[in-house]
């Protein structure tokens, strides 16, 4: 059996063929080619779709979507909104630092891992205090 380019007119021909006949299925029949039409010109459809654009349509639609948002985003730099943002920024950084502070205290922050207690010793009269921490962390028992 052959596969027709359009499985509708198959389809269409047995409708045809049904009518002449008498057959009360006729009817469905040419329902059911109407059908089969629409769905293989959907499936070329979705075919096409998964083609990729050329660079010229994707380049015509970034124009057409800048040119249908740039409006809307020159309405929003207003002074008000300007305003509300920096006051936004200024209130979440200043937060930050204060959240900071109140769970790490007056401590300074290092990198690496702590290998030890801090030390303290006088020095010149003030006090110099040491935090030992791994430059190389030592090999593992597992690793050996």
């Amino acid at each position: 059996m052959s596969v027709a380019a359009d499985p509708g007119q198959d389809m269409e021909r047995e409708a045809r063929r049904a009518e002449m006949s008498g057959d009360p299925m006729a009817p469905v029949l040419r329902a059911l080619a109407g059908m089969t039409t629409a769905m293989a010109q959907i499936a070329g459809q979705i075919e096409e779709a998964r083609q990729p654009a050329s660079p010229q349509v994707v380049r015509q639609a970034v124009t057409q979507a800048i040119r249908g948002a740039v409006p809307d985003v020159v309405r929003a730099f207003n002074w008000r909104t300007i305003l509300a943002a920096t006051g936004m920024v200024t209130v979440l950084t200043a937060g930050a630092f204060a959240g900071g502070y109140v769970v790490r205290g007056d401590r300074q922050m290092t990198a690496g891992l702590r290998a030890g207690d801090e030390t303290c010793r006088p020095q010149n009269g003030g006090v110099l205090c040491y935090i030992p921490i791994w430059k190389r962390l030592p090999a593992s028992e597992s690793g050996k």
